[in-house]
């Protein structure tokens, strides 16, 4: 009898020790996904009509990946996660629990261009038109579907990999509106003042250098102006005097695109050469010139040969820019020269001397552009290159570089 009772109560305990440990499992772990759920950190509504949609939330959740999900007037449910550096996109049928493509929440393919086509305008905006043009056609796009916009993330192609930005942009359904169309297969809603906020900024923890050309306008200040903006690049012109009466109008297009303007004298005379006020009325000839075609004055002046002194730099009210990366294009006259110099002494800070009047100096600049920018190099002016670094430019002083 006794050895009978000992196996009941062996049996017993072991049958507790069972319902405890199922009991465990369903309060502990089971109630655990619904915490996750229910105590999700962006304090949204997470149950959904389908269980499909719940059980993905839950496994993004428990991973801690999911960065946002949005419902789309009951329609739809959008799901954003980030998992390993890439961004990834869930867009389900609010009911049915069926995942569709984006172009499926829009009324018509010409709808859906639209969105297309406005989403590359706004990474024309923000970043180079290589990267644009290779990211939408190499690179994947996820989306974040809101109420008033949606955010469109891409991930990165083979070509940009290696390249430390994210690529994001935002198309609010303001850019998307045309003759008061309903475009979308749910109720959205407009920003009562919508800017739009996808513009080109300048990254201060990023390598930045400046771009100088000397000795213009010439017949190919153009095109190294619109290479440079396709970029969203900027650089500063020194400009020499005589030449403004024949390209006059280039330095209105320069000046137009956003680059800065330098006086260069006028006429590329060694100016500590000039006395008896001839050095003065040399800069006034040129500053009177570009100031009748831009309507400003130029304060910085690049010397001639890089000519300078102190009689020089007391006599004029003006910061005086030199250099300290010299490409010596004017000599070498070859345009992978160029190119190479500036990619092997190119650094954090530097000021670089080129010339906009050789049409090697133009193919060098130009070919030089996408290497710059994938190993992380922004190119501005003289101006910004200083401010980024904390200098202030200031009369009758001279610079060579900001380091």
């Amino acid at each position: 009898m006794k050895k009978v009772s000992y196996i009941i109560k062996s049996i017993l305990s072991l049958i507790i020790v069972l319902l405890f440990s199922i009991s465990y499992v369903y309060i502990y772990h089971i109630n655990k996904d619904n915490k996750y759920l229910n105590d999700f950190k962006y304090k949204k509504t997470v149950y959904y009509e389908n269980q499909k949609i719940n059980k993905k939330i839950a496994e993004l959740v428990k991973r801690d990946v999911l960065v946002s999900n949005n419902v789309l007037g009951k329609k739809y449910v959008n799901l954003l996660a980030y998992e390993n550096g890439v961004y990834t996109s869930y867009i389900y049928g609010y009911y049915n629990g069926k995942l569709i493509n984006i172009d499926k929440i829009f009324k018509s393919e010409e709808a859906y261009q639209l969105f297309i086509n406005k989403t590359k305008e706004m990474c024309y905006l923000k970043y180079p038109v290589f990267a644009c043009d290779d990211l939408m056609t190499n690179g994947n796009m996820s989306y974040e579907i809101l109420d008033n916009k949606i955010n469109v993330y891409f991930n990165k192609s083979e070509l940009l990999k290696d390249v430390n930005e994210d690529y994001f942009v935002e198309v609010n359904y303001h850019e998307l509106i045309v003759d008061d169309a309903d475009i979308l297969n749910y109720v959205f809603s407009l920003d009562t003042n919508y800017t739009n906020p996808n513009t080109y900024k300048i990254n201060p923890n990023k390598p930045t250098i400046a771009f100088t050309f000397d000795d213009g306008p010439g017949p190919y200040t153009k095109e190294i102006v619109d290479n440079l903006v396709s970029y969203h690049y900027k650089a500063t012109f020194f400009v020499v005097g005589n030449r403004l009466g024949k390209y006059g109008d280039v330095l209105k297009y320069q000046y137009k695109k956003g680059m800065e303007i330098g006086n260069h004298s006028y006429d590329h005379s060694s100016l500590p050469k000039l006395k008896n006020g001839k050095l003065e009325s040399n800069i006034n000839a040129t500053n009177e010139a570009i100031n009748n075609l831009i309507g400003e004055k130029p304060f910085l002046i690049r010397p001639p040969y890089g000519a300078i002194n102190d009689y020089v730099k007391e006599s004029l009210p003006n910061a005086f820019i030199l250099w300290n990366v010299d490409t010596n294009d004017w000599l070498y006259r070859d345009a992978d020269y160029v190119k190479n110099y500036i990619l092997t002494h190119a650094s954090d800070g530097d000021v670089i001397l080129m010339h906009d009047i050789h049409q090697t100096s133009k193919e060098g600049v130009i070919n030089v552009l996408k290497d710059l920018y994938l190993r992380g190099f922004q190119v501005t002016t003289v101006s910004e290159l200083a401010s980024i670094k904390g200098k202030t430019l200031e009369q009758h002083s001279a610079y060579r570089g900001f380091k």
